[in-house]
């Protein structure tokens, strides 16, 4: 058995842009920025004061904010169906039907983990929750019980000498919030799925710390086939 990393890219920049007004409009101002009004400040901090929700109603519209990326061996094989391709002047595309499909096997550690596809944005975002489609908030049985956990990663910080890359690299830890879970399903299955991503606002500082709040959560609906 494996473990299955399906990591979300989620373009920040053009959720936030595309849907602009209708956050402004539920906030009564803009919640994106570093310093939001008093009024503003007040609903982003408030527990009680649930963010807007985008996609529960129409989930085809948000899939072309997020792409999922795995591993070689859980999207090797696919097959490509009907729709799951366009044609545009002559060539032709994969849909975002097939950018959310992700294979694994019965009995493989599925962990689910994002973050914003734009480094220098101040609203980062990442995966929330993992639930049956529709409004449910329970995952689907085959995910088995879902628990949330810290990921640490590696990554290079910074080069010693940019100007020549063979003298090394400062390798830096990083640690990411995830949901773990275990697959149980019968081969050739195709399990659906919602994911729940919010997005946060810029960090603010609040009781003397730096913390980040959720502003919106959007919704997509991928999924899991079962070699």
């Amino acid at each position: 058995m494996a473990q299955v990393n399906i990591f979300g890219n989620i373009d920040v920049t053009g959720i936030l842009k595309d849907y602009k007004t209708q956050i402004d409009n539920f906030y009564g101002g803009d919640p994106t920025t570093s310093n939001p009004s008093p009024s503003v400040l007040a609903k982003i901090i408030d527990p009680n004061f649930a963010p807007l929700k985008l996609g529960y109603w129409n989930i085809n519209v948000l899939p072309s904010y997020t792409r999922l990326v795995s591993s070689k061996d859980s999207t090797l094989g696919y097959e490509i169906r009907t729709g799951d391709t366009v044609t545009r002047n002559g060539k032709t595309y994969l849909t975002n039907t097939y950018n959310l499909t992700v294979m694994a096997d019965n009995g493989d550690d599925l962990r689910w983990w994002g973050h914003s596809i734009a480094p220098n944005i101040q609203n980062q975002a990442i995966i929330a929750n993992i639930n049956n489609p529709g409004s449910s908030t329970a995952p689907p049985p085959q995910f088995g019980t879902l628990t949330n956990s810290n990921i640490t990663f590696y990554n290079a910080a910074g080069a010693v000498n940019p100007a020549n890359l063979m003298d090394g690299l400062n390798i830096a830890t990083r640690s990411a919030f995830c949901i773990n879970g275990k697959l149980t399903a019968s081969s050739g299955q195709s399990i659906s799925y919602d994911i729940d991503i919010l997005v946060m606002s810029a960090p603010l500082t609040q009781g003397g710390s730096l913390l980040t709040y959720p502003i919106v959560k959007v919704v997509v609906d991928p999924v899991i086939i079962v070699r």
